[in-house]
């Protein structure tokens, strides 16, 4: 027989289990509210690198706030979010690809046909691209399982 301590505690600890794919249901991991640790995700693609997004250049997309380095890379990511967001929205790809949700690094990245993938640390990103084809088709298998996007 459930009793109201049951029920409460079941909720307490759903609410608590449920707090990674729920950060994920916008499809962005957002740390502290802000996509990409502030950088600008357009610069991956134009400039090849991670490149600090500015607070005068930013907008609310999938309940994070995104900022960018120009009003150009502003306007590019208005126009094309789902080209330039990170593929799985921040999560780590590889981790990802293993059934589990968990925040990448910034500095962890690739662009693998045309997306980008961010992965947990430099050295998983080694990792990650020995095989990118296999890992992105496990984690494409995980994600509608992990993140209601």
């Amino acid at each position: 027989m459930f009793t109201r301590r049951h029920v409460l505690g079941s909720l307490a600890a759903a609410t608590v289990l449920a707090r990674p794919a729920f950060a994920g249901r916008g499809a962005v991991y957002a740390k502290a509210g802000y996509a990409l640790a502030g950088y600008d995700p357009v610069g991956y693609f134009r400039q090849s690198k991670p490149v600090s997004g500015s607070m005068q250049n930013r907008l609310m997309w999938r309940n994070a706030v995104w900022q960018f380095e120009t009003e150009a890379t502003l306007a590019a990511f208005e126009r094309n979010p789902h080209g330039y967001a990170p593929r799985y929205g921040w999560f780590c790809a590889l981790t990802l690809s293993s059934g589990f949700l968990s925040a990448s690094d910034p500095d962890a990245w690739a662009i693998y046909e045309y997306y980008l993938y961010l992965i947990q640390s430099v050295a998983a990103r080694h990792e990650w691209l020995r095989d990118p084809a296999g890992y992105i088709a496990q984690a494409d298998r995980q994600w509608p399982q992990l993140c209601n996007s």
